[in-house]
């Protein structure tokens, strides 16, 4: 596992951490300054296209080490 500590990621209101913790290679949040919006890429390693995609503009969370890393 490439995160140290733990993590929780939340889409459309739903915990889908333990579905995602296999198949997480990479998470990156980046911070944008002022008005402009924050980023977040989730990178899944998906071999037997087995992940079904969140419907557009979902809500997504990220909780790293229990604080909102991205909301």
């Amino acid at each position: 596992m490439f995160i140290k500590g733990s993590y929780k990621v939340t889409i459309d209101g739903r915990d889908v951490t333990s579905r995602l913790r296999p198949l997480l290679k990479d998470l990156c949040i980046e911070r944008a300054a002022g008005e402009a919006a924050d980023s977040l890429d989730l990178t899944l390693a998906d071999p037997y296209g087995g992940i079904v995609m969140p419907r557009d503009r979902a809500p997504v969370e990220v909780e790293l080490n229990g604080q909102w890393g991205f909301i």
